[in-house]
């Protein structure tokens, strides 16, 4: 059967030039997409990440207020240190908030005179960072492995060490004299109890993870990650979104953020946020997989139709 040279013709002419403008559209729109969804998605991790930061700099802030009103209340300027009274108010202060682990007043030259469930009480705590900075002001420490308490309180053997914030303040006497040092430990689960509340269930479906940065340089969150995950040498500055190659786990959208403890001592975290490009660009993956498929459905009518 012979083939009409014109139909054959046109047919082609028709569908190529169909075919050269869907193909056109589609990466048109493909690269129009993917950048205003990249910007969405950064934008939408960027505010994700300043929501934690936010919350975590407000805890600590709240904690240390906390403490430091405390110490300078009139109960523990005033009475026994070693009183009911003191005990029954330690105990009532560690009940308000469940990430206390240890709350207690150690006399000027370090020995424990009143703990909760009476820990550590006699010994001698005047080496430690959070009795000899917190003679001397309001102080909020960095995030340890617990020395004294781990085996009193039963979590020597966990597979995540036993951390702790320190929070303390000096209690002075109506003289102005050093009376006293109130200190606290609260247990590290508080980041994670923090971070899960402001993560959202989607984001950790698409693979969002949280990452603390220490002063130091090093990871301080999650457990997993320290001593195992290199830090990127090219994060994005503090308030910044980009993607960061993180070596062998691959491109991730990335933001970083400071977070600002409002209190006498900065600890200089910062709050990284990161998502695999693939769970960030989902939407445009899906989006051109459309995009093809009604380019091919068009382009085919498009023949049949010549």
């Amino acid at each position: 059967m012979q083939i009409d040279s014109f139909c054959t013709r046109l047919v082609t002419y028709f569908g190529g030039l169909m075919l050269v403008v869907s193909v056109g559209l589609t990466l048109y729109l493909d690269r129009t997409a993917s950048t205003t969804l990249t910007k969405a998605s950064g934008d939408a991790l960027y505010g994700i990440a300043n929501s934690a930061a936010i919350m975590l700099g407000h805890n600590l802030a709240e904690r240390e207020r906390e403490i430091r009103l405390f110490s300078n209340s009139y109960l523990v300027t005033q009475a026994d240190l070693q009183s009911k009274e003191i005990q029954n108010k330690l105990a009532d202060i560690k009940a308000s908030y469940k990430f206390y682990a240890w709350i207690g007043i150690a006399s000027t030259d370090g020995s424990v005179l009143s703990a909760t469930d009476n820990l550590l009480v006699g010994q001698n705590v005047s080496t430690r960072p959070w009795f000899v900075e917190g003679a001397n002001g309001s102080y909020v420490g960095d995030v340890h492995k617990a020395v004294l308490l781990a085996k009193l309180l039963g979590q020597e053997n966990v597979s995540e060490p036993l951390r702790f914030i320190d929070f303390a303040a000096p209690v002075y006497d109506d003289n102005d004299v050093l009376r006293a040092v109130v200190g606290a430990h609260v247990d590290w689960a508080w980041v994670q109890d923090i971070l899960a509340s402001v993560i959202p269930e989607s984001a950790a479906s698409q693979q969002m993870q949280a990452l603390l940065l220490g002063s130091h340089g090093g990871w301080l969150h999650p457990f997993e990650m320290m001593g195992k995950l290199d830090v990127p040498p090219n994060l994005p500055m503090p308030g910044q979104v980009a993607v960061v190659n993180w070596g062998a786990d691959g491109d991730f959208l990335t933001t970083r953020l400071t977070i600002n403890t409002d209190t006498q001592s900065e600890l200089g975290w910062q709050l990284v946020l990161r998502q695999p490009i693939a769970g960030a660009l989902l939407p445009v993956t899906e989006l051109n997989e459309k995009l093809f498929l009604f380019c091919f459905t068009i382009t085919l009518l498009s023949i049949g139709l010549a």
